[in-house]
């Protein structure tokens, strides 16, 4: 067994400052976690506490059937890969891999055998003879991965090891850990504060924001449903859009906001019951740029629709972003970036300057609580 458990773990440093507040936390033995949240919110503390290049201020950090505690970090029997590569100039790839092994006392040829064992996963195994500095950035990263590999470790931990690659090297590189992954096994838990990243390669995400756990969940779970407004911004690219809206009913469930009104589905009073409480009231409401669509010209039968002027025009080949000026948000649960973005066909033509009529799938508009953040039904 080499499940991970954080339990009510508290960080404080000694100048005060509160980098994780009763933190919880369970990866299962052989899950592929990633822990994802912006600079500063404590994902890479949580891994250097895991790892026991800190101590806890209070709470328990198991591995296995352990608690680790007071255990050195070379006694948890975990493997890291940092950021930087951190490898040996003056050694060749065949050195890095084994130098962990070397240390422990395992016979060279033992190290051998092990190196050229990840060396084929890695595909470095005609690099062995090579120095770090003949090596590209992404062979350099294998080999990192590969210095970790090779001790078999119960688990490994990843502290953004992608941020120094290029975009392209970056995609493949995901693909491969997912890949390693699956075809070892063993418990992971991954850094990053790029949602694309924590999307494509967890099996589990936990996002964090100011040192406390905000949502753990599938990727999916995560983007469907959102416990709070600041999942639903974190995570979607580009963002959800959010405004301060009231929710009323006349002829039927609406809500304005801004120059705005947006019909609701007839349905949604008795599907989201707890709706009903903020009637007359505002809500924090969101919308992902996917769910609107250039309006097709049959706009009399249109009842969701926005009328904007285009700010920018950003053509990305298959799909289109058109920015326009946001409608008012009143709160600070999350931050105000000016502008609305709808991903729309790469067939609309528009230009910036213009006016342009988009429709909105109102069905799957989300509603979160101004006070609190949280979401509503």
């Amino acid at each position: 067994m080499s499940n991970i458990v954080l339990n009510s773990v508290h960080k404080r440093f000694p100048n005060g400052a509160e980098a994780l507040t009763d933190l919880s936390l369970e990866v299962p033995d052989g899950q592929f976690m990633v822990l994802v949240g912006p600079s500063g919110c404590g994902k890479t503390t949580a891994l250097r506490l895991v790892a026991g290049l800190e101590r806890p201020s209070s709470g328990t950090i198991q591995i296995g059937d352990r608690v680790v505690n007071e255990l050195p970090p070379k006694s948890r029997d975990i493997a890291m890969v940092f950021q930087s590569y951190g490898l040996y100039p003056h050694m060749t790839v065949r050195e890095n891999l084994g130098f962990g092994l070397r240390l422990r006392k395992v016979p060279r040829k033992e190290r051998d055998r092990r190196a050229e064992a990840v060396a084929r996963v890695l595909g470095l195994e005609d690099l062995l003879e090579r120095r770090p500095g003949a090596l590209s950035g992404g062979q350099r990263q294998r080999v990192a991965m590969g210095r970790a590999m090779v001790r078999e470790p119960q688990a490994f931990l990843l502290d953004e090891p992608l941020s120094n690659l290029d975009a392209k090297l970056r995609v493949e590189l995901r693909a491969e850990l997912a890949t390693l992954h699956q075809r070892l096994g063993r418990t992971t838990i991954y850094v990053t504060h790029d949602q694309v990243e924590a999307m494509t390669l967890g099996q589990q995400v936990a996002v964090m924001k100011d040192g406390q756990l905000q949502q753990v969940d599938a990727p999916q779970a995560l983007y469907e449903e959102p416990v709070n407004v600041f999942v639903a911004g974190f995570i979607g690219s580009p963002p959800m859009n959010f405004a301060t809206a009231e929710l009323i009913r006349d002829s039927g469930l609406a809500v304005v906001f801004g120059s705005h009104r947006l019909e609701l589905p007839s349905e949604f009073g008795s599907g989201r019951p707890a709706l009903s409480r903020y009637l007359g009231k505002h809500v924090i409401i969101g919308i992902r740029p996917s769910d609107f669509a250039a309006a097709n010209g049959d706009q009399a039968q249109q009842q969701a629709e926005m009328n904007v002027d285009v700010a920018v025009v950003e053509a990305l080949g298959a799909e289109t972003d058109i920015v326009f000026a946001a409608p008012p948000l009143e709160t600070e649960l999350v931050s105000h970036r000016g502008v609305w973005a709808a991903r729309v066909s790469h067939q609309t033509r528009s230009a910036p300057g213009e006016a342009i009529c988009l429709s909105v799938d109102t069905s799957a508009m989300y509603f979160f609580d101004p006070q609190t953040g949280k979401a509503i039904g």
